[in-house]
């Protein structure tokens, strides 16, 4: 692994993040816009925070916040960069539409994501700023599953863990010896027995569905299973969404 894969594993729990805030209507309004010369180097004072909340991570805690320039991204790369310059673990760019960076300060540890949405010339800016105990502990795997709501596989052992306490989603990824199909079969079994139901009936399901999508009352939750055909374990991916609290 090189790298540039390491940098991009130490971003995955701010990848997951980018799907949680989307999945739950992302902050794309024009309303939300600082408006920035195209060329200007952006500074923390031109942010707007578009989200924030309280997230879980393998069960350590961190402070999700998305900023909102109207930049493109070097701009704003340029300008975290002097903002954390000499406290950062580097801040990269891969390629022109995606920056990455990790802030270590004297209690805690920063993550960021920037991704710049095309054709609009701006930029979300996703940090994850946690101490140092819970970054330890966001990096260790589950040592059992988390996601308790909805049942897990049995013999599947759990990677990660994230729910975002604002908005009651959460998401659990663990792997199994078993093929994509027989897991898909077994979870769909385990979650009718506890009065789950498919979005769209069975019978009219593919023979083996990758994604599957179950509601019960007001709670959804999608299992997601795909097979590595070099190792042939499989990924599930289990989301889960509850109301959140008012």
């Amino acid at each position: 692994m090189d790298g540039l894969d390491n940098r991009l594993l130490l971003m995955r729990p701010l990848l997951f993040l980018v799907i949680f805030v989307f999945l739950d209507g992302a902050p794309t309004s024009a309303e939300v816009w600082q408006r920035l010369p195209g060329d200007a180097t952006v500074n923390a004072r031109d942010a707007i925070t578009a989200y924030s909340s309280r997230v879980t991570i393998n069960g350590g805690d961190a402070d999700l916040k998305v900023l909102s320039y109207s930049a493109n991204l070097r701009s704003v790369m340029k300008g975290l960069d002097n903002q954390y310059a000499k406290r950062s673990g580097g801040l990269f760019m891969n390629g022109d539409s995606i920056g990455i960076g990790i802030v270590h300060q004297a209690h805690t540890i920063t993550r960021l994501l920037v991704l710049e949405l095309r054709p609009e010339n701006r930029c979300l800016v996703f940090t994850l700023n946690q101490s140092i105990v819970d970054y330890s502990r966001s990096e260790t795997s589950p040592t059992h599953h988390l996601l308790t709501r909805i049942p897990h596989l049995p013999g599947s052992r759990p990677n990660f863990f994230m729910k975002d306490n604002g908005t009651q989603l959460s998401l659990e990824v663990s792997t199994t010896p078993s093929d994509s199909a027989s897991a898909q079969s077994t979870m769909s079994s385990s979650l009718r027995q506890q009065g789950w139901v498919p979005m769209v009936p069975l019978e009219r399901m593919p023979q083996s569905p990758g994604l599957m999508i179950y509601v019960k009352g007001r709670e959804i939750a999608m299992v997601s299973v795909t097979t590595d055909t070099n190792t042939r374990q499989s990924t599930i991916t289990l989301l889960h969404k509850t109301p959140a609290l008012r």
